[in-house]
């Protein structure tokens, strides 16, 4: 059984600060409903946030960020064909937007499944910024969907000796690796996750699978009972 990749909605919501983006010139409204859009992004409701958006799109459609905070947005209602497109009007604009690149490259692998697309996404990214250990992580991500599993370890690697406390690279490096069957090292990533973060219910409940796969049931029920007291249910 293919073990689950985790990377998105987590890791594509991304929360905007106006006081780090470029603006090019347009008014000010713009910025003040691309903000209040976030703020809905962030509370995950995801029709509002995009009515704000696309507010500050009729003010401004040349405003890049606004088209990658929308496909986000359209990624949460798993509407990921319209959110590719936000992120390719965002590329339009800016060729060079490695953000928009990798948030492309996700919802190509994770919602539609178009690895291959994916991939070449995931490495325009990296090639714009390849001291970005999210876009290591996305790109180990499609690799997972081809079953390129050593290349995938590769990347979530990279990812790991950039940002060492990235709990989703972790658990996705336990994964690939739980589908090569290589079930002791799965759970010596799992248990890196959840020193990251202790709460982590997913965490648990993949190492809760893993540990059934070797055979160590009493562990495994340790684990997925705290999966589901921390509130998983899948």
């Amino acid at each position: 059984m293919v073990r689950a990749i985790e990377c998105w909605l987590v890791l594509i919501l991304m929360l905007f600060c106006p006081q780090c983006i470029v603006v090019y010139g347009q008014e000010s409204a713009a910025v003040y409903w691309f903000d209040k859009g976030n703020d809905f992004l962030e509370d995950r409701s995801y029709e509002e946030a995009i009515e704000n958006y696309d507010k500050a799109i009729e003010i401004d459609r040349r405003f890049s960020e606004v088209w990658v905070a929308k496909g986000i947005a359209l990624v949460g209602l798993e509407r990921y064909n319209e959110s590719i497109d936000c992120f390719d009007e965002a590329i339009k604009i800016n060729p060079e937007y490695a953000e928009a690149w990798h948030n492309k490259g996700l919802a190509l692998a994770i919602g539609l499944g178009r690895y291959e697309e994916a991939i070449l996404a995931c490495n325009k990214a990296i090639s714009l910024s390849p001291q970005d250990a999210d876009f290591w992580n996305g790109l180990g991500v499609a690799l997972v969907g081809l079953g390129k599993y050593d290349v995938a370890i590769d990347a979530f690697d990279r990812s790991l000796e950039l940002n060492p406390s990235d709990a989703s690279s972790w658990k996705n490096r336990g994964n690939a690796l739980c589908n090569q069957s290589r079930y002791d090292e799965a759970v010596e990533a799992y248990d890196e996750a959840i020193a990251i973060n202790p709460k982590d219910a997913y965490a648990w409940n993949y190492k809760g699978q893993a540990l059934l796969d070797l055979g160590r049931d009493a562990e495994a029920d340790a684990a997925f009972a705290k999966a589901r007291d921390l509130g998983y249910s899948g």
